[in-house]
């Protein structure tokens, strides 16, 4: 897609028409939460009612977010890491530790430390300051 200066007035409405279908549910269930979102089902099975809503019943939760994750399940194009997400986290740390980052682990954050609009370090619950801040 070109950069937004470049887009001509035609093709952008030739793109929004096609993806209309998709803001209807948007704007339906856009400010809903999914809490919300699972009062409103009416499910007759008492089971899956209460299970969905023991899960997904925090109102932080967008029903959107649940709509979109159940799409992508249906069209085979969501899912989880073979064997768990283990080996994906350590890889991430590893690169991590390679470009100069430490890992803190079981503490927390106190304050997120910005400098010129940027985060650059942080500061810890012990009051132990980490990062270039």
């Amino acid at each position: 897609m070109k950069p937004k200066l470049l887009r001509r007035t035609l093709p952008m409405l030739k793109i929004f028409l096609m993806m209309w279908s998709t803001m209807i549910p948007m704007i339906k269930y856009g400010k809903k939460s999914c809490g919300q979102f699972m009062k409103e089902m009416g499910f007759k099975n008492e089971f899956l009612q209460h299970f969905l809503e023991k899960i997904y019943s925090d109102e932080n939760f967008s029903a959107i977010a649940f709509l979109m994750m159940l799409s992508l399940f249906k069209d085979n194009n969501a899912g989880y890491p073979a064997g768990g997400s283990l080996n994906f986290a350590l890889r991430i740390l590893n690169k991590y530790q390679k470009l100069g980052g430490t890992l803190s682990a079981g503490k927390r954050v106190k304050k997120i430390l910005i400098e010129d609009g940027k985060a650059v370090g942080v500061e810890l619950d012990d009051d132990q300051l980490s990062g270039s801040g």
